[in-house]
């Protein structure tokens, strides 16, 4: 599956420009993206036509198909689409989501000034800040012209090889989401390359016992 990763901000803050950047260079690259928006306005159904009619004659969805595209209408909710949509798309790298800041998707910020203040403080699951205004050592910030910087730091986040990590504890193996994984994994990482003989490990193993 796709990896996925939401980029979130105000209005007007820059985020479709941002998206742009990283479409263009990341196609340049051979990366292959999907990119989801969402809009916050309610869609009118269309007054007399046929998916309206089946709308209201009880279908869960009607989906309206034709040359170049296709709309989906239907009366559930924003983040239930959103897991649908995300499952149908095959044979993609990334699938940039533009908004659903809510979401439990990781993101990235983009801040420009606005009155509201920035999302990351807001918000869970924001790893880094797009932003000529915001310099803070509690997350990683990006300047608006430092998409090369950026574009780094999404490959190695999300187009890198796969990060493994387990944690068994008294024979059972833990659940652990993808934030608390990937906080335990550069924290081992870190602990272990710390070490003498450890600098260039690959894999370790760590037995803990509690007195």
């Amino acid at each position: 599956m796709a990896q996925i990763l939401c980029i979130i901000g105000w209005s007007n803050s820059g985020k479709t420009t941002l998206i742009e950047a990283l479409l263009k260079a990341l196609r340049e690259e051979g990366k292959r993206v999907v990119v989801i928006k969402h809009h916050h306005h309610s869609q009118a159904l269309p007054e007399g036509k046929d998916t309206t009619r089946f709308l209201l004659a009880g279908a869960k969805r009607a989906i309206l198909l034709g040359p170049g595209g296709y709309q989906v209408f239907s009366e559930e909710g924003d983040e239930r689409l959103l897991e649908e949509v995300i499952r149908s798309q095959e044979g993609v790298d990334l699938i940039l989501v533009e908004g659903f800041k809510n979401s439990k998707y990781p993101k990235i910020e983009v801040y420009n000034g606005s009155p509201e203040g920035p999302l990351y403080r807001q918000v869970k699951g924001v790893l880094a800040v797009v932003s000529d205004l915001v310099e803070d050592p509690q997350i990683v910030c990006f300047k608006t012209g430092e998409v090369e910087g950026l574009l780094r730091f999404i490959k190695e986040r999300f187009l890198g090889p796969q990060q493994e990590l387990e944690l068994w504890v008294d024979g059972v193996k833990l659940k652990l989401n993808r934030f608390v994984k990937d906080l335990y994994h550069r924290l081992i990482g870190v602990l272990v390359q710390s070490l003498k003989g450890g600098e260039r490990g690959k894999e370790a193993l760590i037995k803990w016992k509690r007195e």
